[in-house]
């Protein structure tokens, strides 16, 4: 008797052993499916990481043409709301004794607002000009000059002149520039850059 049940027990114990070991293979990877894992993860991966970055460079790309955007926005606005209120004639001089655009197909023009003055209605002039790349505003009554644009940006290619077309016209001045993001790289996604143009007619002369 005491061998049958001996003989019954390690049967038995067979069986368990055998049961455990056939449900650890079922639920373990073999290496074929590991192998396969791998190799999805391999392929997946760089493709997760590529848009991730590319997103990356566009947040970049879109603040900083935001920065730009915003700066250029101020920058037209306050020369174009000043000269329009403000302006109420030309000169080429801060002394005011040379008036420009006074007559008929009259025309000035100066590349960097260094000898583009305006009279107010008080008799004071005003002016803007770019010096290191950045445009500030001078007057007879502000000293020193105001910078008008951060750090942030640079201004290139600022130009403004004034034109009469008619005798009991008024002049009318034109602005431009090119605002730039403030950056050395050369990457697409890391500049950004927009340009401004206006054309203001003054009130009186």
């Amino acid at each position: 008797m005491g061998m049958r049940k001996n003989s019954k027990l390690k049967t038995q114990n067979s069986k368990l052993r055998s049961k455990i070991y056939h449900r650890r293979s079922n639920s373990s990877f073999t290496l074929i499916e590991t192998m396969v894992v791998l190799a999805v993860l391999g392929l997946v991966l760089p493709a997760l990481f590529a848009i991730v970055f590319l997103l990356l460079q566009q947040q970049t790309k879109v603040m900083r043409l935001h920065q730009v955007k915003k700066e250029g926005d101020f920058l037209l606005y306050s020369l174009t709301t000043t000269i329009k209120n403000r302006a109420d004639a030309i000169y080429s001089d801060q002394g005011l004794t040379n008036i420009q655009c006074a007559k008929k197909d009259d025309s000035h023009t100066s590349p960097n607002g260094s000898n583009f003055y305006f009279k107010d209605k008080e008799g004071n002039w005003f002016n803007y000009f770019i010096d290191e790349n950045k445009i500030s505003s001078d007057s007879g009554y502000i000293d020193p000059p105001i910078i008008l644009t951060s750090d942030k940006v640079m201004i290139e290619d600022f130009q403004i002149s004034c034109q009469r077309t008619g005798i009991f016209s008024p002049p009318i001045v034109s602005l431009g520039f090119t605002i730039s993001y403030s950056t050395s790289s050369t990457r697409s996604e890391e500049t950004a850059s927009l340009s401004y143009n206006n054309k203001i007619k003054l009130k009186s002369y």
